[in-house]
């Protein structure tokens, strides 16, 4: 397989999930001969929020049917993780407690913590600005469980610490910058250009799936430059300087 490699190109993500989905996309897109599980073995998740008044509920589910009741999020890579992430949210805010219908344990439960209905509603805006990665909440949160994994090494309760880190790697690995796979995005190119190479991006069914570089002067390049939308200005740029670079 080395024997055939006749050059290295790259594109810098702004995360490890954001890499993986890139890397899941190109497989899939291009099936290579030298790679051809299809997708590989992660498996594509989504949160779903269901915030019924009798029990609100987050899960995680691969269903491709999203048309439901409820909030969705996602997709994030890797099912595994997902639901790790969700128990790390359900430990800070427990919204299933906030129900009106509770069972005798989860009743104890919720006034064990000091959970009632009339939470609900704020309980549940501060789970939505975390799931859509405002920084503040995303930050509010993972402080949280820093502080109980702490408390809990503290306390000689190591699988417990153990458990709690393994949650915030989960949740940090789900709230990380990741926008080459969003459903509804819509098919588009758009491009990048430093110093005489042109890197040029495929959106197709919501993910980002393509790439090609080719040497370019700025005035054949300024067309797909001028119709790049800023959320892809940066990412671009930046895959074209690194182009430029290994071209060297």
């Amino acid at each position: 397989m080395v024997a055939t490699v006749s050059g290295v190109e790259a594109v810098p993500c702004d995360s490890e999930h954001e890499a993986a989905w890139l890397e899941r996309n190109l497989l899939e897109r291009h099936l290579p001969r030298g790679n051809r599980s299809r997708g590989g073995q992660e498996v594509p998740t989504y949160l779903l929020l269901d915030d019924q008044r009798a029990r609100p509920r987050l899960i995680a589910t691969n269903l491709a049917d999203r048309s439901g009741p409820g909030r969705w999020f996602g997709p994030y890579l890797g099912g595994s993780r997902a639901r790790t992430a969700v128990a790390a949210l359900q430990r800070v805010l427990p919204i299933g407690l906030t129900g009106e219908r509770l069972g005798s344990v989860d009743g104890e439960l919720a006034r064990a913590r000091g959970v009632a209905p009339a939470a609900r509603e704020a309980m549940i805006a501060r789970l939505v600005a975390v799931l859509e990665r405002e920084p503040g909440a995303v930050a509010r949160i993972i402080d949280a469980l820093r502080v109980r994994r702490d408390e809990a090494s503290a306390e000689l309760a190591f699988e417990t610490a153990a458990q709690l880190h393994d949650e915030m790697r989960a949740l940090a690995w789900l709230l990380a910058e990741q926008k080459v796979t969003r459903p509804g995005m819509a098919d588009a190119e758009f491009g990048g250009w430093h110093q005489g190479v042109l890197v040029r991006f495929e959106i197709r069914d919501g993910r980002l799936c393509d790439w090609t570089q080719q040497r370019s002067d700025r005035a054949a390049a300024s067309p797909l430059l001028a119709a790049t939308s800023p959320d892809w200005q940066v990412f671009a740029q930046r895959a074209a300087v690194l182009a430029e670079r290994l071209s060297r």
